[in-house]
């Protein structure tokens, strides 16, 4: 995998090459990642964008990709505990001069539904905002495509109502108080969203997701 995404990267002068990769299931079925982005260059603002959007394109795991060294001159991983590849990778995107992406399916890894990340409920989760709000900081200082700058205000609200929407389904017992204490940040998040984001059908689901969240 890294002789190849590194013959890549003299080849075409990329800053980042990553390839695309398969989830292998301990019942032995298997699912590829990825393999409707094209070979070839692409668009930073469009990686970015498809993380903060949380598509099926999010390319934004770093295990699966090499990088010129230059680029973490000023990036390193940051001490949050959750989603830390996005971080970097969103800034990295941002500071390359060429991405490439090769649709090799190189990287597998296996898919353990006993970890602690596929979970029901994680009391982790609730350091994701800490993660998002590093995203949403960098971008709005260091982007000026204002189709990123409004989705960083749906990816936050998006953030806050999914983790306190898997709180809800969980058997906690101090979920009660966890909501009413993430209370005024979803608003200030819904706030956010609805004075500047971009909005879109599927969203429909995600503010009835919140009205049930704030009954």
């Amino acid at each position: 995998m890294y002789e190849h995404l590194i013959e890549i990267a003299i080849e075409t002068n990329s800053d980042i090459v990553g390839c695309a990769s398969v989830v292998d299931y301990q019942n032995g079925t298997h699912k590829e990642n990825y393999t409707n982005i094209q070979e070839g260059i692409i668009d930073k603002d469009i990686l970015i964008l498809n993380i903060l959007e949380s598509n099926k394109n999010a390319w934004g795991a770093v295990h699966n990709k090499i990088f010129k060294i230059e680029l973490f001159d000023n990036i390193c991983f940051p001490a949050v505990k959750h989603l830390e590849d996005y971080v970097v990778t969103t800034k990295l995107f941002n500071e390359a001069n060429a991405i490439y992406f090769c649709p090799v399916l190189f990287y597998h890894h296996t898919f353990n539904t006993e970890s602690l990340s596929m979970s029901r409920w994680n009391p982790i989760r609730l350091t994701i905002p800490n993660t998002v709000e590093q995203i949403i900081s960098y971008l709005q200082k260091n982007n000026n495509n204002s189709s990123i700058l409004k989705a960083t205000y749906r990816f936050r609200f998006m953030t806050y109502v999914d983790i306190l929407w898997l709180l809800n389904k969980s058997e906690v017992k101090e979920k009660k108080c966890i909501k009413s204490d993430k209370k005024k940040e979803v608003i200030r998040a819904f706030i956010g969203w609805l004075l500047h984001s971009k909005k879109k059908k599927k969203d429909i689901k995600l503010v009835v997701k919140f009205i049930l969240l704030m009954i």
